[in-house]
């Protein structure tokens, strides 16, 4: 990662943006006395085979338990006696990293947190540890009927190649078992790089101190080679319904979704997003009203469109929770109010609304360094750069009731809807 010099501020000063040939870096100067908060991540590759999601999963969970230059125990002591965090965490597309701690501290971080990115020892006792703890977690999700629901759906949206394809507990656990460390040790090389690289960083900093550091530890990083995500036509499956048996659960969770031909870069995009919250996007939403609060047919009812990217398509999804005699008078409930939706439309003053408290949320998210560097790095991935913290509600206010009811029924329509359900 070199520099190739600032861009213009991407909004009002002091936002800025400072671009490499890799990525860039998103800064954002607050009045937080001596406290910052960094977001960061870097693209991945398509899964060369079935098992690297998982590898992925192991090599962030270990690399910070150890580097060429520090043990697990001097990881943990730098961050602790600095009263700092790091993390890692894998998503279908990414490899996400964040670092919050105290400004005189930033340097120090940062090298610790490229130490971690770059030259993971990955030693063998942790690996074996680690392997087992997500295992076991993988076996308490199993009897989870929301975890298994979910699931389950998302193989009837998605063929195996997509990578929002997720298998059954059973041949992830059977994966792990046969995964060795020198298999995470090849994942690593494979993956990790400086590909796509965006960084946040918000808080009490001089940001151009601060792009500088980061590029000072980390300027030689490698890109690794992004070929293109496959392209996955809805999958072809013998039944839309899967059904998942669960004794012992208390309680049967349903999940509804329909495909999407729509990305976030899309000009539908803002209006779809807008539907889905009036739809059943929390308290006050045609779902909850008309589901849970008229009919008290759920414990919890909710509509939810997949994480936006501009290289993957996604879907929309209903998720209810209801008890096992209630479950076909809640799916046909959900059903009805889905279809009197699309045919009355929604009214301006139910749009206006559910704008008003979608745009405020948006602004309460931001009151944190974290909410800030994420909402920011958020908006970097998907093109919109440091700008989406003031373009956001701009282009919320911009959807008008013809164009919201439009892109309702174009893409919330009841056609090739799948159901996935698991409980008792």
């Amino acid at each position: 990662m070199v520099a190739a010099g600032r861009l213009a501020p991407a909004s009002e000063p002091p936002t800025v943006e400072v671009a490499w040939p890799t990525g860039a870096l998103y800064g954002l100067r607050t009045d937080t006395p001596d406290a910052f908060a960094l977001s960061g991540s870097f693209r991945i590759a398509p899964a060369a085979d079935g098992d690297d999601p998982l590898l992925l999963h192991l090599v962030a969970a270990l690399a910070t338990c150890g580097t060429r230059h520090r043990d697990e125990f001097e990881i943990a002591d730098a961050l602790e006696r600095r009263g700092a965090t790091l993390s890692l965490s894998v998503e279908p597309e990414r490899v996400a990293f964040a670092v919050r701690g105290c400004s005189a501290d930033f340097d120090a971080l940062v090298a610790l947190l490229v130490e971690c990115l770059r030259e993971p020892v990955f030693d063998a006792a942790a690996f074996h540890a680690e392997r087992a703890r997500l295992i076991a977690e993988l076996q308490a999700e199993d009897g989870d009927p929301a975890t298994r629901a979910d699931a389950a759906l998302s193989r009837l949206l998605y063929a195996p190649t997509h990578a929002r394809h997720r298998p059954d507990a059973d041949a992830l656990i059977a994966r792990l078992q046969r995964c060795t460390v020198e298999d995470v040790r090849r994942c690593h090389r494979d993956h990790f790089g400086a590909t796509g690289l965006r960084i946040a960083l918000v808080g009490d900093l001089d940001l151009d101190a601060a792009a500088a550091t980061v590029e000072r530890r980390s300027g030689d990083w490698p890109a690794r080679p992004l070929p293109a995500w496959p392209d996955s036509a809805l999958p072809v499956v013998a039944s839309p319904l899967a059904r998942i048996a669960l004794p012992e659960a208390g309680y049967v969770h349903a999940a509804l979704g329909r495909r999407l031909a729509l990305r976030c870069d899309h000009p539908d995009h803002p209006a779809l997003w807008l539907a889905n919250r009036l739809l059943g996007g929390g308290f006050g939403s045609r779902l909850v009203a008309a589901v849970r609060e008229t009919r008290g047919l759920t414990y919890s009812i909710q509509s939810q469109l997949a994480k936006p990217h501009p290289d993957l398509d996604g879907h929309w999804q209903i998720d209810l929770a209801v008890g096992a005699d209630s479950l076909d008078a809640g799916l046909a409930a959900t059903r009805d109010t889905l279809a009197r939706f699309l045919d009355e439309g929604a009214s301006a003053a139910e749009l206006d609304a559910r704008r008003a408290q979608a745009i405020g949320a948006f602004r309460i998210g931001l009151a944190t360094l974290h909410g800030l560097g994420e909402t920011m790095l958020f908006g970097a991935e998907r093109g919109w750069g440091a700008a989406h913290l003031r373009t956001f509600p701009e282009r919320l206010r911009a959807v008008d009731l013809a164009t919201l009811n439009r892109v309702l029924r174009a893409h919330f329509a009841l056609d090739d809807v799948r159901t996935a359900i698991a409980g008792p």
